[in-house]
Formats: structure tokens, C-alpha cells, sequence
């Protein structure tokens, strides 16, 4: 098995792949575009709990590493759903 320096052996093969990491960043957004947890469900084909933790586990790294959150395309983006 190959490990990626810095990337945990248990992660191989979870969640590493480039459509992976879109999903995950979309269900990030999805709590804050005034989603719920069914509908990310039902959207992404996770489980509500999976999503849980890909918002706890992810969402916390990204927030804090994100420069420019635009509020107002968040807002835009709730109403057009």
C-alpha cells in the first residue's frame, strides 16, 4: 500500500480522489446555503451522519483556510434553490 507523506493509512482509498473531494466541499456548503441534512442526503448519496463529519471534519479545515467567503452569493445561491 502506498501512503501519501502527511496522509493517514486508514485514508487510502477514502475519500482521495479529485470527484471525492468536490462532493465533500459541496456538502461543506450545503448546511451554509440553508440545506438540510435529508436533502444533503438525498443530493450527494451520503448518509446525514456521513455528512456530519465531513462538515466537522472538513468544513473546519476549509473555513479557517478560506481568504474570501463572499456572504452575499451564499445568500443568492440559498434563495435560487
Amino acid at each position: 500500500m502506498l501512503v501519501v507523506p502527511g496522509q493517514l493509512a486508514d485514508d487510502v482509498g477514502r475519500g482521495n480522489d479529485r470527484a471525492d473531494r468536490r462532493r465533500n466541499a459541496s456538502v461543506v456548503a450545503a448546511p451554509c446555503e440553508g440545506n438540510s441534512w435529508a436533502s444533503i442526503e438525498r443530493r450527494f448519496g451520503v448518509s446525514a451522519r456521513q455528512a456530519r463529519r465531513i462538515v466537522k471534519d472538513i468544513g473546519t479545515a476549509s473555513v479557517t483556510n478560506t481568504t474570501v467567503i463572499d456572504p452575499i452569493g451564499i445568500i443568492e445561491a440559498a434563495v435560487l434553490r
